[in-house]
């Protein structure tokens, strides 16, 4: 039996493996090899539209997405290197929809903003007044002020009590 994984180094995966070998290695191509690429044959396929046209037109697949893979489960992307945000700590833990939503991979939700400056616009900022709030400040046993502090789904996580500078807060913030 044909051992096209060792034969070619290319893992055809389960989609793949269904297929007839003529279905890729047409009279067309001769003795040619098929193109490696998966938009060779798959750019019709293409879900996205032209929202990552910023990696190639069509994109690669696999900067996103690995091959041979049961799914399209897009683990391969390298945000640190495709954008301005190094996913890391809380952010490295998320699934991409957690940030980027959309009702389909067409409407990924595109980031016009510099998140690593404008935390605010994903996460919540609730400044509160001891002498408006006090029963959230008896709560969190607020005794002083300014105090900083970092919830993880409703729970304290870490406390700064004091004034501290910009990136004092964003290194608290990022824990």
């Amino acid at each position: 039996m044909f051992d096209h994984s060792e034969r070619t180094r290319f893992d055809l995966g389960p989609a793949h493996r269904k297929l007839k070998c003529e279905q890729c290695h047409t009279k067309a191509l001769g003795e040619v090899k098929p193109n490696r690429t998966c938009e060779q044959c798959h750019a019709k396929d293409n879900k996205h539209g032209d929202r990552f046209k910023a990696f190639g037109s069509p994109p690669r697949c696999e900067t996103c997405h690995p091959s041979g893979g049961p799914k399209w489960t897009p683990n391969n992307f390298n945000h640190a290197t495709h954008t301005k945000f190094k996913l890391e700590f809380k952010h490295a833990e998320v699934t991409c929809r957690a940030c980027h939503r959309g009702a389909s991979p067409s409407e990924f939700e595109r980031f016009a903003f510099n998140p690593n400056k404008d935390c605010k616009s994903c996460h919540a900022h609730a400044k509160v007044h001891s002498d408006d709030n006090p029963r959230l400040s008896q709560r969190f046993a607020i005794r002083s002020i300014p105090t900083l502090l970092r919830l993880d789904r409703g729970r304290e996580a870490a406390r700064q009590a004091g004034a501290v500078g910009a990136a004092q807060i964003v290194a608290f913030a990022r824990g």
